[in-house]
Parts: C-alpha cells; sequence; structure tokens
C-alpha cells in the first residue's frame, strides 16, 4: 500500500468515525402535540444526554439549553421525562445529575422558548428527584417527587406528589398541591 492510499485510506475511515460520532451524539426527540416543535437530546450518551435544543419541525433553533444559565450546571438530561403540555406551549423536562433531579420548564414566547423558574417543591428532603408524570386541565403539570438518591438511607425514604401551574402568559410557575409521605406510606389518588 502506498502513502497516498494510506492517507485516502486514514481520511475516508476518519470521515466515517466523524459522521458515526454525530449520529451517536443525537440521542432523541420529542415531538410537541401539535406537531410543530420538537425536543432534541444531543450527547455522547443517549441515555443521559449533555444538552438539548427546542426546535421547529422545519429545524429553526428556539432555545439551546448550552445558551442558558439556568441550565448550565445540569450534566445531563432524561429523554425519557420529557413531557409537553397538550396546547404545545410549555414542556417540562427533568435533568440534574444522578443524586438530584430536578424537573425544568420552558414556555412559548412569541418565537423562542424561555426557561420559567420552579419553586422548591421538594423542602429539606435530600437528594430528590422531581419528575414530570403528566399534565392536567389548566395548565397544571402533576410530577412525582422521590428519594433520596445518595447516601445511606437505612430504610428511610420519601416519595410524593406536586402539582404545578403555568398560567396563561408562561412567565411564572406556582405550587397548587404538594405532598410527601416518608417510609411506606401510600400516595393519595
Amino acid at each position: 500500500m502506498t502513502t497516498t492510499s494510506r492517507f485516502r485510506w486514514f481520511w475516508v475511515a476518519g470521515i466515517l468515525a466523524l459522521v458515526a460520532d454525530l449520529q451517536a451524539q443525537e440521542a432523541v426527540q420529542t415531538v410537541s402535540p401539535d406537531k410543530r416543535c420538537r425536543v432534541r437530546f444531543y450527547g455522547s450518551n443517549p441515555s443521559f444526554p449533555e444538552s438539548f435544543t427546542i426546535e421547529e419541525i422545519k429545524g429553526a433553533v428556539l432555545f439551546d439549553s448550552k445558551s442558558c444559565a439556568d441550565v448550565a450546571n445540569v450534566t445531563n438530561f432524561e429523554p425519557e421525562h420529557v413531557s409537553w403540555s397538550p396546547d404545545s406551549q410549555t414542556v417540562a423536562i427533568s435533568g440534574g445529575h444522578a443524586k438530584f433531579l430536578e424537573t425544568y420548564l420552558f414556555s412559548r414566547h412569541q418565537e423562542s422558548f424561555v426557561c420559567i423558574p420552579v419553586p422548591s417543591v421538594t423542602g429539606d428532603y435530600d437528594n430528590p428527584w422531581v419528575q414530570p408524570l403528566r399534565w392536567i386541565k389548566g395548565r397544571r403539570l402533576i410530577v412525582t417527587i422521590s428519594g433520596p438518591h445518595a447516601g445511606k438511607a437505612n430504610g428511610y425514604g420519601y416519595r410524593g406528589r406536586a402539582t404545578l401551574h403555568v398560567p396563561a402568559n408562561g412567565r411564572t410557575c406556582e405550587v397548587h398541591y404538594q405532598y410527601i409521605t416518608v417510609h411506606d406510606e401510600r400516595l393519595p389518588d
């Protein structure tokens, strides 16, 4: 094999590796109910991607997590815990790290999405996971609460639910309901 043919082989192999890496980094997408927008996750681990965009289906980016200070310290997002509101105006995404997950809300404002501050629903409970469960009437989101997810719990545990309300203006979020039980108490329906 000549030097030129080796160079070509390495060049082609490099291009193929780059294409494979780019395909592996694009993990999952979740389409909005109105089929106009989607959340696309990116990263080397498809189960826990490091970033995401909210885009129009045609490709225009409406929000990029890499350029948002509110989610700058999030090391991974969970594609299986994404929930679009029925009107497609708000999306809930679970993110954080292995010991601590929060639900982040992003609401449509004109031609973009913005991050909405979410009040704490866990109080003094440590190492919680707060994940979106489902949307209900009145622009309300039910989230699940569980923990602790780190350290030595020694039989101690908690779980619960909270209902978050996003008003029609989509700029704020309020806690309408919160219930947390310790150990094996049954959650109210």
